[in-house]
């Protein structure tokens, strides 16, 4: 055998010993790739599973702590609702976040117990806060607060059961990685014994295998650390074993790669919604300071001063000053609207720079401002509070080259004992502000006992006037019995003022506020006309209402105006004068427009319209003036009524008043009857007509409308 042959022989064994070794080689590296592979995916899957139940328990963790805030800061129970809505979600999508990952929880049964005795828990928690925080939030807070507690540990839980699969997953990757450094060894081992024999196919073979290897395996171990930054050679496109792995490690890196954009994107709209939320949050507080604050002058409102008052403890230290403006309207009307504006704004920049950041200056609208100030609890303090204030209207205003003089009344009461709820305090400076107004210049007065309490101002003026004119104050009416038969005989019109569907104010709140404002006409023709209005509805559904009695003021009745526009109501109503009585009290004869007024009267009679003196026995009016008024009711006041089975004086007055009426041929009817003894009483001295809650309280024209279709056979008993 030749040399060539048997070098040949051996050249031919070698290869084929290294063909058949690097196949071996090859398969266990391709095996080994996918297995690593493979190990890396699982990697990322779980890892995405165990970040969808973190994410989760975050959301989960801030819904209840939203919830515990909206509950202990007692917020409106529609926001908690809302709120306990979104934590139920965020529960249940815990829940499923978990169950989603149980297969990589299992793995490890130290967590998966802990994570099983936190779930128990919060299940419990969660069901009982539900059912409480809804109804009783101050009650659900413990059980909201361990929801909180109970959800760190499980989140706690859940990042290092991450870290934990993070750490293990690496481990296997390792000893894959360990093992395929192994058996690479081992070929180098089983090549260099044959590199003497072959060098140049030892040479080629580390060329075009092992390098290929080594550099996959570096590729797998940057892709193993997130590095995506490496370089995939062009030889990935062939169809050998190095280049389809070289295709599974192009894959991995796009797969790799993919997480990282998609970790970036989730990461800038966090960002974003971050920075929305910052956005809302100072839209939501620009929105509260506009609610809350003067737009003019930036003081608070008054709106803003009442939410103030709700936070605020007051004690006797507490002083509140009322400034009203003198002769502002002037300066609008001669300088412009611009100077008016400016004045204000002066006014509140110099009672911020007068007074301390603690204490409190309020606009409450058009020329009226008001302080709140914390003194030390003496009358010297408020002195001292009125003579800073009238300091800062010393200096003119300087507008447009020109020198506006300013000045204004200032009222000023203290918290104390009399004063003991904000409302008379406020009421009180108002008081000692209007005695004020009559002086001139600037000055201040500061409240004591012999000041009269004056209840309107005019903000009070402006809302009713507003109310007035959109029709908000109504006549509800309060029916009249025949007390012998128990049948209903009519009605008074008696105003309420409908200021929301669920605020009702009785009159004696602002008919005083009416009558310091001059907006008596205007309220009874209002009342007037929307009492005919009803009645002549009422009357073509053929209902039998029977007489409905209206007060009427001395001052409409004497007023020429005043006449002229009552007479011209009635006259579009002439079918329903006939059931229409006008109420007067006793008082008008002895005022000096008696005569005026006495003229109106005629007038209104020849109309069809009965009169009836209200309030009787309670003015000072002789039988001379009864005599020489005409009338067809007398109403007996209720403070008589009132006295009945507890003043003996106060039944024999009645008793005259019955043989007074019965002399001048008037119906009597008597007010304020509550009581069944009040009624037989009244019965039994021959009074025969009356009205008050024993029979019923004053209600609205739809209420009403049922109580008459309930006496569709109503009896008039008024002749």
């Amino acid at each position: 055998m030749s040399i060539s042959l048997r070098i040949y022989i051996v050249i031919t064994i070698v290869f084929i010993i290294l063909g058949v070794g690097t196949k071996i080689v090859f398969d266990s590296i391709n095996q080994l790739n996918t297995s690593g592979r493979t190990a890396a995916i699982e990697l990322r899957k779980q890892n995405e599973t165990l970040s969808e139940v973190i994410q989760s328990a975050q959301f989960f963790q801030k819904s209840f702590l939203k919830l515990t805030l909206h509950a202990s800061l007692k917020y409106q129970q529609s926001r908690i609702s809302d709120q306990a809505f979104i934590a139920r979600q965020s529960h249940n999508k815990l829940l499923d976040s978990i169950a989603a990952a149980n297969d990589v929880i299992s793995l490890y049964p130290d967590e998966l117990a802990a994570i099983n005795n936190q779930l128990e828990k919060l299940d419990q928690l969660s069901k009982s806060s539900f059912v409480l925080v809804s109804r009783r939030p101050q009650v659900a807070l413990p059980l909201l607060q361990g929801i909180d507690r109970y959800s760190k540990q499980l989140l706690e839980t859940i990042v290092s059961l991450k870290e934990k699969n993070l750490i293990r997953a690496n481990k296997d990757i390792q000893l894959i990685q360990d093992e395929s450094d192994k058996r690479i060894a081992q070929f180098y081992q089983f090549a260099s014994l044959l590199f003497i024999i072959l060098f140049f196919a030892l040479y080629l073979t580390i060329f075009s295998i092992i390098r290929p290897i080594k550099r996959v395996t570096n590729a797998l171990q940057s892709l193993a650390g997130y590095d995506v930054n490496i370089e995939i050679p062009n030889i990935m496109h062939g169809k050998n074993e190095i280049a389809k792995l070289w295709r599974s490690t192009f894959h991995l890196k796009g797969a790799l790669i993919q997480k990282k954009k998609d970790e970036i994107i989730k990461l800038k709209r966090a960002k974003e919604l971050e920075q929305a939320l910052k956005r809302e949050q100072k839209l939501s507080e620009l929105l509260k300071f506009s609610a809350h604050n003067d737009a003019l002058t930036g003081l608070l409102n008054r709106q803003g001063f009442d939410y103030y008052l709700e936070e605020l403890h007051l004690d006797e230290n507490y002083v509140y000053a009322i400034i009203d403006l003198n002769m502002f309207k002037p300066i609008n009307d001669t300088f412009g609207h611009a100077a008016g504006d400016a004045v204000l704004k002066e006014v509140g920049k110099r009672l911020k720079d007068v007074l301390c950041d603690n204490h409190i200056c309020i606009r409450n609208g058009g020329d009226e401002f008001s302080v709140l100030v914390k003194g030390d609890g003496t009358r010297e303090f408020s002195k001292k509070l009125g003579a800073v204030l009238v300091s800062i209207f010393n200096e003119p205003l300087h507008f447009n080259d020109r020198d506006i003089k300013i000045n204004a009344a200032i009222g000023i009461a203290q918290y104390n004992d009399r004063f003991s709820d904000i409302d008379r305090m406020l009421t009180a400076a108002d008081s000692a502000m209007y005695l004020m107004k009559k002086s001139a210049g600037t000055n201040f007065k500061v409240y004591n006992d012999n000041i009269v309490v004056k209840v309107s101002d005019p903000s009070q003026g402006r809302e009713i006037a507003l109310a007035i004119e959109n029709k908000e104050i109504k006549p509800w009416l309060q029916p009249k019995y025949n007390m012998i038969t128990q049948e209903l005989i009519g009605f008074e019109a008696l105003a309420r003022w409908e200021k929301s569907p669920t605020e009702i104010i009785s009159p004696h709140k602002f008919l005083m506020n009416i009558a310091d404002h001059g907006l008596q006409m205007d309220f009874t023709m209002l009342i007037l006309k929307s009492t005919l209005e009803q009645m002549k509805e009422w009357k073509a559904k053929g209902l039998n209402f029977g007489k409905i009695s209206v007060n009427i003021s001395e001052e409409t009745l004497a007023s020429e105006s005043g006449n002229n526009e009552i007479i011209k109501i009635l006259r579009q109503y002439p079918d329903i004068c006939q059931y229409m009585i006008f109420e007067i009290t006793e008082n008008v004869f002895l005022s000096r427009i008696s005569d005026a007024v006495n003229r109106a009267i005629s007038k209104i009679i020849a109309e069809g319209v009965e009169i009836s003196m209200d309030d009787f026995g309670t003015g000072y009016a002789s039988f001379r003036h009864l005599n020489e008024f005409i009338f067809h009711e007398i109403k007996i006041d209720k403070s008589f009524v009132h006295g009945i089975g507890k003043d003996k004086s106060s039944e024999i007055i009645l008793s005259g008043f019955m043989y007074i009426a019965k002399g001048l041929g008037a119906r009597v009817i008597a007010e304020g009857i509550e009581t069944q003894e009040q009624q037989d009483f009244l019965i039994s001295i021959g009074c025969e007509f009356a009205q008050g809650f024993y029979y019923g309280k004053a209600q609205n024209f739809e209420q009403t409308e049922l109580i008459l279709f309930d006496n569709v056979e109503l009896s008039q008993k008024i002749a």
